[in-house]
């Protein structure tokens, strides 16, 4: 009796992790052979509001956000808007003589999710049309806003973009590119040959703006350590299909060191187990923001 259990256990384990190894190989395959849809210009411009939170960043942030200012979109269509948390008065002059609007921000428990809560707040309804995120290192390569600029005006709701590496002078930065290639690969470029919604990264994703401020104003998304697992949770939910723009480019630091990349992935894992939560609460979909604040 007991070994027939064993073996049905086998078989049931077998069978998932089968069903697994096809999943990614069939993504894989598809991302190979089904070439991307590719998205240039559309002579209608949607009024796009770049998000670029940040904390403790001085030596970075007045840099990525002098690129995103002068960026190859139509001025009047695009502001810049930084949420400076921790960040010196000196680098908060600087931000502001680009110019771009800068929103002081401070918390008890700093967060990205609690810098993005303030900066879609802050700004009057109806102002844009979509909220572009960025991470405080991100760098936008010509012609990324107007890709997103095209997918929107062809009827997509949210976006995402094609995040790749900035340096690769470590071997901590190398194996973090790789890594980013592969769910590139498999996890957007992939699964939207297959039909399905791409996978979001959390920087290089664009919104319907009131709809990712509704997002971002649900209380259990202020205190998680990955808000765009939250995001994407809330996206699919809404039953909106997350678009891959797989030639609009944003270059991305990666980390330089082995201690930085462990601590990273444990970040990851950690907003893994708080969806796995999120998902097998007894209660329901209903309180997935208490899950969250458990």
């Amino acid at each position: 009796m007991l070994l027939t259990l064993v073996q049905l256990i086998c078989w049931v384990v077998f069978i998932y992790l089968g069903i697994s190894a096809l999943y990614l190989f069939i993504s894989a395959l598809a991302g190979r052979i089904i070439p991307s849809k590719r998205y240039i210009s559309s002579p209608e411009k949607k009024r796009i509001a770049v998000l670029l939170p940040t904390y403790k960043e001085d030596a970075i942030i007045v840099h990525s956000a002098l690129m995103a200012k002068k960026h190859n979109y139509p001025a009047d269509k695009f502001e810049v808007y930084v949420a400076a948390d921790s960040i010196k008065p000196e680098t908060i002059q600087k931000l502001r003589a680009i110019p771009v609007q800068v929103l002081e921000v401070s918390f008890e428990k700093s967060s990205k999710a609690r810098s993005l809560n303030q900066l879609l707040n802050s700004i009057p309804v109806g102002a844009y049309d979509v909220a572009l995120v960025l991470d405080a290192d991100n760098v936008m390569l010509e012609g990324c806003m107007e890709s997103i600029n095209a997918a929107f005006q062809s009827g997509y709701k949210a976006v995402q973009v094609h995040r790749t590496s900035k340096n690769k002078n470590t071997t901590s930065a190398v194996l973090d590119s790789l890594s980013e290639e592969v769910n590139n690969h498999m996890y957007r470029r992939g699964v939207r040959a297959l039909g399905f919604s791409s996978a979001l990264i959390g920087s290089g994703m664009a919104f319907e703006f009131e709809k990712l401020k509704e997002v971002y104003n649900k209380p259990g998304i202020l205190g998680n350590p990955a808000c765009d697992r939250e995001v994407d949770f809330e996206i699919t939910c809404a039953g909106i299909v997350i678009e891959f723009i797989d030639n609009a480019i944003v270059l991305d630091e990666k980390v330089g060191s082995q201690q930085v990349f462990e601590r990273q992935r444990t970040r990851w894992l950690e907003s893994q187990i708080i969806h796995l939560r999120l998902f097998f609460k007894d209660t329901g979909w209903a309180n997935a923001d208490k899950a969250l604040l458990e």
